[in-house]
């Protein structure tokens, strides 16, 4: 019999070997800190919850309301995890052990579970380059989340928690 990994597994490994890829070249924006995890990892462990409470659109749009200094490194990180871009930068300041960091990373991971659930809204943030545009289409999304989209996105969610928590950092 052969083992086969469903396209939740292919999708939370995914996203943990791009994170993991991408910050061997933060060289030291991952900082060394003991007992605290990087602020994308927190993000992961604290959205599920969040979601079941009050909603996946109210907690996204709660996690964008955190990262409204941040907003262009949504589009940043989903560049560099979706593959349309080899820039980390975004991705490193995500994955900082700092207090704020992390929602503009985890909205990004949202946006790309929402794509491969069948979302095809969500592509359109790479065509925003005014920040006001792309918080506006970020925005728009979230709050156009239906109970429907929460329940196949919710296997993502849990699964890319597990693994981000998983990681040796």
């Amino acid at each position: 019999m052969v083992n086969r990994r469903s396209p939740v597994d292919e999708f939370a490994a995914y996203i943990a070997n791009r994170i993991i890829d991408g910050i061997t070249e933060c060289g030291g924006g991952v900082q060394e800190e003991r007992g605290k995890k990087p602020g994308l990892v927190r993000r992961a462990v604290d959205f599920p919850s969040l979601a079941l409470s009050v909603g996946v659109g109210p907690a996204m749009t709660f996690f964008l309301s955190k990262s409204s200094e941040d907003v262009k490194k949504i589009k940043g990180v989903y560049g560099y995890l979706n593959g349309n871009s080899n820039d980390r930068k975004d991705l490193c300041d995500e994955m900082k052990k700092e207090e704020g960091s992390g929602y503009a990373g985890y909205i990004a991971i949202l946006m790309l579970i929402l794509k491969e659930i069948g979302r095809a809204d969500v592509d359109e943030i790479n065509k925003v380059d005014n920040v006001m545009e792309l918080y506006k289409k970020v925005l728009n999304i979230a709050t156009h989340i239906d109970f429907k989209d929460f329940r196949t996105m919710n296997p993502y969610i849990l699964e890319v928690k597990k693994v981000l928590e998983g990681l040796p950092l």
